[in-house]
């Protein structure tokens, strides 16, 4: 072997993607991302629908094709998507980074209560 990591390509190049895609893609694979669509789990086009703000709706279809020519996303079955391995680490990443953006800022912290009545 040539010592290399191949998970450390992979990341890389889902850094590269991820500067790439427009804020509609953006939201769609970070919604893939928090239902957990793997290869074996699958989504139906509906529940994306569903889960996607109503402005990000308008140009829903042409922003999946573009995600299934860049070899994120794929077909499962009709109306059904399945998300390949580097659209995997993509969805990891994107979600990372909204719950930074999201929980990050606030300084959460978790208080755990007992009543030992």
């Amino acid at each position: 072997m040539d010592g290399e990591d191949p998970t450390k390509d992979i990341s890389l190049k889902a850094d590269e993607i991820i500067e790439d895609l427009n804020e509609d893609e953006v939201w769609i694979l970070t919604i893939l991302g928090r239902l957990l669509v793997s290869r074996n789990k699958n989504v139906n086009e509906h529940t994306i629908k569903n889960k996607l703000p109503n402005t990000h709706l308008k140009s829903f279809s042409k922003n999946m094709k573009k995600l299934k020519s860049k070899k994120l996303i794929g077909v499962y079955r009709n109306e059904n998507w399945a998300v390949t391995q580097l659209g995997r680490v993509v969805n990891q990443k994107l979600v990372e980074k909204s719950k930074a953006e999201k929980y990050g800022k606030m300084g959460l912290r978790v208080l755990l209560v007992i009543d030992n009545k």
